[in-house]
């Protein structure tokens, strides 16, 4: 396997999306489960001073940089990427990929009736899609090991959680081994934009190998984003900024 490239020491795959997509299909024969981990600003400044979230995308099978700011900061440090890739498309991408393959999908996360109208809206997208569960996840704790032994007797293929970070993470990190999943797919509010909680809609074209595939795709400001996130960005930016100052040197 090709040597992993950083930003700001956290490692990353600079990959196309076909070449994504090829990786991700390859994971379906192994005798393990495989994470794909998506890597954002927010996920890059966490993971910096969080030992655990370090070591769980250190081991990820295969770490997906994602979004503008990204784009912009590896583009700044002089080590663009192949390929720009949007996470939440490129999630539709891979569900698209599960039906052709004709491969099960289980859905977990998001709050109240999130998670049905994402389900709806994706089968809607595709409907040879093969959802085989789809929970949410504003449960009582109690009911929270029925929960992983459902998913666990669905064994599916493709297994996305959406929860929020570290929270996702955290979670399979303890319950990895118990829900059978062939690729575990942390997706944040994935959920959340599908479902229409999200606001700017607009359609564009997202290439994916030789071919164009038309997608759904809203603008990554929800409804109500949590101030505690606010620094993120700007820190990212410093960071980053800095970084490039000191490589000049």
């Amino acid at each position: 396997m090709k040597k992993r490239e950083r930003i700001l020491r956290i490692p990353y795959d600079n990959v196309t999306v076909q070449e994504a997509l090829e990786r991700i299909e390859a994971f379906l024969k192994k005798d393990k489960t495989s994470v794909v981990m998506y890597l954002s600003p927010e996920v890059v400044i966490r993971a910096r001073s969080s030992k655990f979230l370090r070591y769980f995308i250190e081991e990820a099978d295969l770490i997906i940089p994602s979004g503008r700011w990204v784009n912009w900061a590896l583009s700044i440090l002089k080590r663009p990427l192949r390929e720009p890739i949007d996470y939440s498309q490129f999630v539709k991408l891979v569900l698209k990929q599960a039906s052709e393959l004709g491969k099960t999908v289980y859905f977990f996360g998001g709050n109240g009736r999130t998670i049905d109208r994402a389900y709806s809206n994706l089968i809607k997208e595709n409907k040879e899609l093969f959802v085989v569960g789809r929970y949410r996840a504003d449960i009582d704790r109690k009911l929270m090991s029925d929960v992983i032994k459902a998913i666990g007797k669905a064994s599916p293929d493709y297994f996305f959680i959406g929860i929020g970070m570290p929270q996702e993470q955290f979670w399979l990190a303890e319950n990895l081994g118990s829900i059978n999943a062939k690729i575990v797919f942390p997706v944040e509010g994935f959920f959340e934009l599908v479902a229409g909680n999200r606001v700017r809609f607009r359609r564009e074209s997202y290439k994916s190998g030789d071919r164009f595939t038309r997608i759904n795709r809203v603008a990554e400001i929800p409804l109500v984003k949590p101030l505690r996130r606010a620094w993120y960005l700007p820190l990212f930016v410093i960071m980053v900024i800095g970084e490039r100052i000191f490589l000049r040197r």
